[in-house]
């Protein structure tokens, strides 16, 4: 009979974990890119960045994959850590919110949810966001039905004289029952599904209360352990979430018996105690450190990671196969992924500079490696976005496929260039000693800085696919157009002067302008679809028939 028992709660607490997957990927894919876009535009303040914390995780019912994403925005630098620290403080009381309410008898609610989401999820002509939202009510429906499978089994244990005698020792041990707790958190990814078992479970008052302090502490795991290969600013948001976590139960501990006297005399059942106190652990330490948001920043800028190790050349750092089935985290991973061999691009772009600039053979085993490591990358993201595409990507998050795959795309292209036409003039110029005019090398500085400016604008263009930064490194390209058109007459005019330099570098003169017209339209493209999907671009310059 307690095998049999204990077989049953296992298959409930599986229902539970798998129930909750299906609830968080149909928010994500349904919602995903929506919420992505609210996220990023509500961290002006604090109160805003705490709320909006609290109402992603609401709906998407994961502190686990909001960290991760605004751990995105932090690494990109659309986010500041203060900022981003008030939004994961925001989020762990979302979460609270939810156990809250599952916590209440609605089993009866269960088959109901099933039912209506399974008939959405296989509506004819139906859109991809209802498919979705038919997972979602699946996965409630399951999470439902887990926690009156675990709370009936589990029953029986109340009064089983084995069971009362192996948590005897536990009762009298903090430590231990926070560590057991945070250890099976961690492994369930959740701490909402670790809290709801711990209140479906007849557990005594104070060794389920110890337990949801070693969920809370768990809970932050998955993140930090995800991230510590990250930059390290990525880095520092779920270590920063730690600590607070860490102070907190370390306080809650020391007035344990108090917390215990109060909810013993208040008039509610057993699983109502277990999630009154997470909701009060969390909103007490959001209220606690919200203001001290910067100076938390401080701390942990003082603790955290002071280097970060360069993986192999080319390695990526951010494409975790775990998100797969989340394709609005997974795709943040891999624009993360495509802003480093934007990074990488820059650097080998201005080191080309230099060698035209300076002569200095040096600098071209590093300009290789460079190209390398953007290729290398490249193959890794295309793999990664073609598994993410195989997962299945609608509505914003397609389009946000779409421009992963063709920005990354462009830059590799760009490195190619570089690689194939601008090292090899370089070398040539090096090995022939050439010398370029004063008007002309001035005229190649001036492409090469505009090359690295609108490299810079394109990065924030992909990153905020604002419609006005995209308009304006549109505009940008045409202007480099005419500054090439301009240029070529003023070379034409040296060349008709007989300026010595100009005649014995006016091939390769052109060729790098020429080169550098290409990279400018490849670094551009990534603004079409943005202004395209604004109503600011046409399809066709062609004349109507």
């Amino acid at each position: 009979m307690p095998t049999l028992i204990l077989i049953n709660i296992f298959g409930g607490v599986v229902m539970l974990l798998w129930g909750l997957q299906m609830v968080r990927n149909g928010m994500m894919r349904a919602f995903g890119a929506k919420l992505r876009d609210f996220l990023s535009y509500s961290t002006s303040s604090r109160i805003k960045s705490f709320f909006a914390g609290l109402l992603f995780t609401l709906v998407l019912q994961s502190s686990t994959a909001t960290t991760l994403i605004v751990s995105s925005f932090l690494s990109s630098g659309l986010i500041t850590l203060p900022a981003a620290i008030a939004v994961i403080l925001g989020a762990d009381t979302g979460t609270t919110i939810v156990a809250q309410v599952l916590t209440f008898d609605l089993s009866w609610l269960a088959s109901l949810l099933l039912v209506i989401g399974y008939i959405v999820y296989q509506l004819k002509d139906k859109k991809a966001q209802l498919k979705h939202i038919g997972h979602v009510l699946i996965g409630i429906g399951l999470m439902l039905m887990a926690l009156k499978l675990v709370k009936l089994t589990s029953a029986p244990l109340q009064e089983s004289e084995l069971f009362l005698l192996m948590l005897k020792p536990l009762e009298n041990d903090h430590i231990f029952p926070i560590l057991i707790a945070g250890v099976i958190t961690w492994m369930f990814h959740s701490s909402l599904a670790m809290v709801l078992l711990i209140a479906a479970l007849p557990l005594p008052l104070e060794l389920g209360l110890a337990m949801v302090l070693g969920a809370n502490i768990g809970g932050v795991l998955p993140a930090l352990f995800a991230t510590m290969k990250d930059k390290e600013n990525s880095f520092r948001l779920p270590l920063a979430n730690l600590f607070v976590r860490l102070f907190g139960v370390l306080v809650a501990m020391a007035a344990m018996p108090y917390i215990l006297k109060f909810f013993e005399s208040v008039d509610l059942l057993h699983p109502q105690v277990i999630v009154s106190f997470h909701m009060t652990f969390n909103i007490v330490l959001g209220i606690m450190f919200l203001p001290f948001c910067r100076q938390i920043s401080g701390v942990v800028e003082k603790f955290g990671k002071t280097k970060t190790l360069e993986p192999a050349a080319g390695a990526p750092l951010y494409l975790d196969n775990n998100d797969l089935e989340m394709p609005t985290v997974a795709l943040s991973n891999a624009s993360r992924e495509v802003l480093r061999m934007t990074d990488k691009l820059e650097e080998l772009l201005y080191c080309v500079y230099q060698l035209f600039r300076t002569n200095n053979a040096d600098i071209l085993g590093r300009v290789r490696e460079m190209d390398d490591f953007i290729d290398e990358l490249y193959k890794s993201i295309k793999t990664y976005i073609a598994r993410v595409g195989a997962s299945g990507v609608d509505g914003a998050d397609a389009e946000r496929h779409l421009l992963i795959m063709s920005y990354a795309t462009s830059i590799e292209h760009a490195g190619d260039i570089v690689d194939r036409s601008l090292i090899h003039m370089a070398r040539k110029k090096i090995e022939k000693q050439k010398v370029f005019s004063d008007e002309g090398f001035k005229d190649i500085r001036m492409f090469f800085e505009t090359t690295l400016d609108s490299l810079k604008l394109s990065r924030n263009v992909f990153i905020t696919e604002d419609p006005e930064l995209a308009r304006r490194l549109f505009v940008v390209k045409g202007d480099f157009k005419k500054g090439e058109q301009e240029s070529s007459e003023r070379h034409l005019r040296r060349i008709a002067d007989g300026v010595p330099e100009t005649l014995a570098t006016s091939s390769m003169h052109t060729d790098i302008i020429r080169d550098l017209v290409r990279i400018q339209s490849l670094i551009t493209s990534v603004s079409y679809p943005i202004l395209e999907r604004s109503g600011q671009l046409r399809k066709t310059r062609l004349v109507a028939e």
